[in-house]
């Protein structure tokens, strides 16, 4: 089995999320609330 870091763990669980929400636009404080990542992490994350 496949083991993932946190980070690439929460990448997948937003795009995931984003893919799920298309076409419709979403925040990262969206995703961050809905998904349960903390928004800071996240939005580093996003960055990278």
């Amino acid at each position: 089995m496949i083991r993932f870091s946190k980070k690439v763990e929460y990448a997948l669980m937003a795009l995931k999320f984003i893919s799920a929400s298309n076409p419709r636009l979403v925040t990262a404080r969206e995703i961050s609330d809905k998904v349960n990542i903390p928004y800071d992490l996240l939005s580093k994350i996003l960055r990278d």
